[in-house]
């Protein structure tokens, strides 16, 4: 596993994108991280992928509001700055679904003790494994 640390970013802008942007949490990562992985996908697999729509991310929470009660928790961890390790072995969605959703996003897993304490936090599930998103390819 490599480190690297990234930025905690709420409700991140999200260009052109008018569905599902609310209630978002995403860790800013590193650009050239994704930026070399993409390219080893391209020399790998003759596949070209675009950027995800926020760049070099790690999805903290992902359009879940909070219950009310646990609403001022909300940007608690804004602009806080996070270690994270992440593999160098490149998934593609499929790879985790079972096949039952095309695998058009291509990620690596990520260990970050901190952003699943944020999910506890606010009472979200927190037994899935992150991940580093670096392309697409629709």
């Amino acid at each position: 596993m490599l480190k690297s640390t990234g930025k905690i970013i709420y409700d991140p802008k999200r260009g052109d994108m008018k569905r599902r942007t609310d209630w978002w949490c995403v860790v800013d990562v590193d650009k050239e991280i994704t930026r070399y992985m993409r390219w080893w996908v391209k020399k790998e697999y003759w596949i070209d992928l675009c950027q995800p729509s926020w760049d070099a991310h790690i999805s903290v929470i992902r359009g879940e509001k909070p219950r009310p009660d646990l609403m001022h928790l909300w940007k608690k961890y804004q602009g806080e700055r996070v270690e994270f390790e992440y593999d160098l072995n490149i998934r593609r969605s499929g790879d985790t679904t079972g096949w039952d959703r095309p695998d058009h996003f291509w990620f690596v897993n990520v260990k970050c003790p901190k952003l699943i304490e944020i999910r506890k936090e606010l009472k979200m599930p927190s037994h899935w494994n992150l991940h580093l998103t670096i392309g697409r390819t629709y």
